[in-house]
């Protein structure tokens, strides 16, 4: 028979008759596991976990399912959740058809002229096995200006002829310093759609004039993205370069029970311009950091500072 515990010491959680994998030094699988706040109290038997049972205890029967501690992604930029929630997730296309229709069905919703932009596509994934280019996008829409980034985010933006209007780019404009360029037919010159770095300045521009997210609306695409990332069994995250103004949102959804994943995030040392040294940038981020109260042990076990992201390389 179980032995009884002290009252205080009941479960808030516990699971049984599953397949627990503690990940321990031995990869030891148990049946069963007691959870109380934040802390595992318990691995062991079915019999014995249920010693932790009490009468305000939540027990799931696992009936054989695995359970796994939560999994770590230590490269997820997780404010982009919140700064996505009016844009088109293009991850899980296969096709430039399947694009072309997504982008459309967002189209439908939007008051014309306003930009519809898109993220996340990977051409190597689509059966094309290419880029979008502007011919394509315009499938999609001649009446929004539309801008598309690849997963990542590093390989520049692809548009549609309208954005290329409105930004005035044509076969007339000359193409920027390298590593940034304007993609052009070679025969005709006319740009394709494909700008990187100083060749998409002026989309980026003009997309830099649409009506600024709400507060609101950008706290319930973090929530979103935590949603999401919790069904995908990711707990615990690492964020290189967390924007300066998202980390006061971060703090308000923790506080209002809505936010569940534990960030552990490095705050981004501010570009400044091709010019500068990359240590002058780093102490700036320093700076900037110290002012703003993020230093060594900042934070606590959901939401911690870990230090200043430096980029100073290119990308593929």
């Amino acid at each position: 028979m179980a032995k009884s515990i002290p009252d205080e010491l009941y479960a808030d959680l516990v699971l049984i008759n599953g397949k627990i994998a503690t990940i321990d030094k031995d990869d030891s699988i148990v049946e069963a596991i007691a959870c109380k706040g934040e802390r595992i109290i318990k691995v062991g038997t079915t019999e014995e976990v249920e010693a932790y049972i009490g009468k305000h205890t939540n027990v799931i029967d696992l009936e054989g399912k695995l359970v796994t501690p939560g999994f770590v992604d230590t490269h997820v930029h997780f404010s982009s959740g919140g700064r996505r929630v009016r844009t088109v997730d293009l991850r899980y296309v296969r096709s430039m058809d399947a694009l072309i229709e997504e982008l459309k069905k967002k189209a439908d919703t939007l008051r014309k002229g306003r930009w519809l932009q898109g993220y996340g596509y990977n051409e190597s994934k689509l059966k094309e096995k290419r880029f979008p280019n502007r011919y394509d996008l315009d499938k999609a829409s001649m009446d929004h200006p539309i801008s598309v980034t690849r997963q990542g985010g590093h390989d520049g933006i692809r548009v549609n002829s309208l954005a290329l209007e409105l930004a005035g780019i044509s076969k007339d404009t000359p193409d920027p310093e390298p590593p940034s360029f304007i993609m052009r037919d070679p025969e005709t010159g006319e740009p394709l759609g494909n700008l990187r770095e100083e060749g998409a300045k002026p989309v980026l521009d003009l997309i830099a004039q649409e009506p600024v997210l709400t507060k609101e609306e950008m706290k319930e695409g973090l929530v979103k993205t935590d949603t999401l990332m919790l069904s995908w069994g990711i707990t615990s995250i690492q964020e290189p370069g967390a924007p300066m103004d998202f980390l006061p949102m971060y703090r308000e959804l923790l506080d209002e029970g809505r936010l569940h994943i534990r960030n552990t995030f490095l705050i981004a040392a501010p570009t400044l311009g091709r010019s500068y040294h990359r240590n002058e940038r780093y102490q700036v981020a320093t700076d900037i950091s110290i002012e703003a109260g993020y230093s060594t042990n900042f934070g606590d076990n959901h939401l911690k500072f870990a230090g200043i992201k430096l980029g100073h390389d290119g990308s593929m």
